[in-house]
C-alpha cells in the first residue's frame, strides 16, 4: 500500500473497529496484525506470517481480527508443501501446530478448513486423507477410533470434496501402495 492508502486504511480500522487512532496505527505497524487486518477487511485472500512471527503471534492476530470460517468451531493451522516436479500436486498438511490431540469433531473441522485453504491457495479440488498410523483397520487403538469417528462426522456434514481415512501417508499419496494397503479406497 502507498502511504496514502495506508492512511486511509488506518482510518477504516478506526471507523469499523471503534478503536483509537493510536491503537490503529500501532496495529498497522505490526506486520502480522496488518496482514490479519488486510485479510479481515477483504484486501487480500490469504496471509503468510509464520516465517516472521511465532505461532502464538499468528494465532492471536488471526483470532482477534479474522476468526474461524463460518460453521467451524476449531481453530487450526495447515501448511502447504510443493514436493517437486516428480510429484503430481501440492500437499496441505494440518494440524501440525495448534491442536496437539484433537477430538473427532475438531478433526472434522480441521479437515473442512484445510480443504478450503487448499482449494483457495492451489486452485485444485482438495482430496482429504485422515492420516493415521493405521491403514483401513491395520491397527486397533483409541487414536485410530478417533480418526474413524471424524470420518463419519465429516460424512454427515455432506461436504463437497473427496475424503478418506484412516490412512498412513504412503497409502494416501502413492497409488501403488494404496492398491496394496487400501484396495478399493
Amino acid at each position: 500500500l502507498t502511504e496514502s492508502e495506508k492512511e486511509n486504511f488506518v482510518q477504516q480500522v478506526c471507523d469499523r473497529r471503534g478503536v483509537s487512532r493510536e491503537l490503529a496505527i500501532r496495529d498497522v505497524s505490526d506486520s502480522v496484525i496488518f496482514g490479519a487486518l488486510l485479510l479481515s477487511e477483504g484486501f487480500v485472500h490469504a496471509a503468510v506470517s509464520g516465517s516472521v512471527a511465532t505461532t502464538g503471534e499468528v494465532l492471536r492476530a488471526g483470532l482477534r481480527f479474522v476468526g474461524p470460517q463460518p460453521g467451524i468451531k476449531a481453530v487450526s493451522s495447515c501448511f502447504l508443501m510443493v514436493p517437486g516436479p516428480s510429484f503430481a500436486r501440492p500437499l496441505t498438511f494440518a494440524d501440525c501446530a495448534v491442536i496437539p490431540n484433537p477430538t473427532p469433531a475438531q478433526l472434522c473441522d480441521i479437515a473442512i478448513a484445510s480443504a478450503a485453504t487448499h482449494a483457495a491457495l492451489v486452485g485444485d479440488a482438495p482430496k482429504v486423507a485422515f492420516l493415521s498410523f493405521s491403514t483401513k483397520g491395520s491397527a486397533q487403538h483409541a487414536d485410530v477410533t478417533k480418526v474413524l469417528e471424524a470420518v463419519e462426522l465429516l460424512r454427515e456434514r455432506d461436504v463437497d470434496f473427496d475424503f478418506e481415512g484412516e490412512l498412513q501417508l504412503d497409502a494416501a499419496i502413492v497409488p501403488s501402495v494404496a492398491a496394496k494397503k487400501a484396495p478399493g479406497g
